[in-house]
């Protein structure tokens, strides 16, 4: 019997042409939801993104078992900017959770993420994120947190990001770790119109950042999602291209929320933004030179490397 009570979460996710990757994400979602008893409280929506491949066929063989997915799809082609904006608007939970295709949920994270909401009652939800590749987790607690935290204002959420460079990306410009009232969401989300650009690639998280939207944030010490690697498929295929685009979308992204958060974003930050651009024109600027690919390769490793030898250090 289908029920029609308000579901608390609506787990969304844009897919095109991922139905192997599709098939994981979601089958894992079942299995909790099945198991702890959350058919109630849970319901899974996809829309698929032009129907190029067998997603269809695959997705109503649970739409048949199970009420709670709900299934669209589209003969056109949305693209990945305006598919997040569309698959929001086909939400009826109290909060919207933005999930991409090919990344997995973490064990227990749907259970764990209720108990949260039910206590802290958030406006807003980052979730903790681990890598993996393949079958092996590469890395864990991308946050680095031992405890969940709560920030009454965006000020103070900022605050927290000033000490967070090497992690602010699961922060502003990433998907699945991503949990908001679908009011607020709605509320809001006009402004993805305003900001109708292809460099605007998170058009989930604007209406936070490019908004004077009042409200308060949960942090999750504990992962919500296990981030698959090395496959962005929506991305330019010529390396060169990928790169230089990368670069517009993230001086345009960084640069608009600096812009509209002027005041109330600490100096760290600021200086963090600026410093990003700077690396961004020298990025772009050494990819005109002969072999230059192959020195941002280069400097990519060695920046990775940097990288993984603080985390060992402040581990230690």
């Amino acid at each position: 019997m289908i029920s029609f009570k308000i579901k608390i979460v609506s787990i969304c996710i844009p897919t095109f042409r991922r139905m192997r990757f599709l098939e994981q994400c979601i089958s894992r979602m079942i299995k909790e939801i099945e198991e702890e008893s959350l058919q109630e409280v849970f319901e899974i929506v996809v829309f698929n993104d032009n129907d190029a491949d067998d997603t269809s066929k695959m997705i109503k063989k649970y739409i048949s078992r199970y009420h709670y997915i709900r299934y669209f799809e589209s003969k056109k082609r949305y693209g990945l900017r305006h598919a997040i904006i569309h698959v929001a608007s086909l939400a009826r939970g109290k909060y919207i959770w933005f999930f991409s295709d090919d990344d997995l949920p973490s064990d227990n994270a749907l259970s764990m993420l209720l108990t949260r909401i039910k206590k802290f009652k958030p406006d807003i939800v980052f979730g903790n994120v681990d890598d993996f590749k393949g079958r092996t987790i590469v890395s864990k607690n991308a946050f680095k947190l031992k405890n969940d935290i709560f920030f009454r204002h965006k000020k103070d959420f900022f605050v927290f990001l000033g000490d967070k460079f090497f992690s602010i990306t699961y922060f502003i410009s990433y998907i699945s770790n991503f949990i908001i009232k679908r009011k607020l969401y709605k509320k809001y989300a006009y402004i993805n119109k305003k900001y109708d650009s292809p460099y605007n690639m998170t058009p989930l998280v604007t209406p936070v950042f490019y908004t004077n939207m009042h409200c308060n944030f949960l942090i999750l010490s504990k992962s919500v999602v296990l981030r698959r690697i090395e496959n962005e498929s929506w991305a330019l295929k010529d390396p060169k291209e990928k790169i230089m685009f990368s670069t517009k979308v993230s001086n345009y992204h960084f640069g608009n929320i600096q812009k509209i958060n002027f005041k109330i974003i600490p100096m760290k930050l600021h200086l963090y933004f600026h410093f990003h651009r700077i690396k961004n024109y020298c990025i772009n600027s050494v990819l005109q030179m002969p072999f230059g690919f192959q020195v941002i390769n280069t400097y990519t490793l060695i920046e990775n490397f940097f990288y993984q030898t603080l985390i060992k250090l402040k581990k230690a």
